[in-house]
C-alpha cells in the first residue's frame, strides 16, 4: 500500500507543478510559484530574462522527471508498464 501512497503524492506533486491556471487564481505577489515565475520573466522584454524562463523551465522539466522516473521505480517487478 505503501508504494500506491507514494505514487499519488509524487503524481499529484508533478502535475501541480506546472498548473498554471490554478496557480495563477491563487498565488499571492509576495510568494511566486515557477510558473508564475516563468510566465513573469517571458511577458518581460530581454534575453536575461528569456533565458531566466528558460532556465526555470529547465528545472521545472527536471524535477518532473525526476518524479516520474521515481514512480516507475516503485512500481512491483513484473508489473506491465503502458
Amino acid at each position: 500500500m505503501w508504494r500506491a501512497l507514494a505514487v499519488g503524492a509524487i503524481f499529484a506533486f508533478t502535475v501541480s507543478m506546472g498548473e498554471f491556471g490554478a496557480t495563477s487564481m491563487i498565488a499571492r505577489p509576495e510568494l511566486l510559484t515557477l510558473p508564475i515565475a516563468i510566465y513573469r520573466f517571458l511577458s518581460k522584454p530581454g534575453a536575461m530574462n528569456y533565458g531566466q524562463a528558460l532556465a526555470m523551465s529547465t528545472l521545472l522539466m527536471t524535477v518532473c522527471v525526476v518524479g516520474f522516473i521515481t514512480m516507475e521505480r516503485l512500481r512491483p517487478p513484473g508489473t506491465p508498464g503502458f
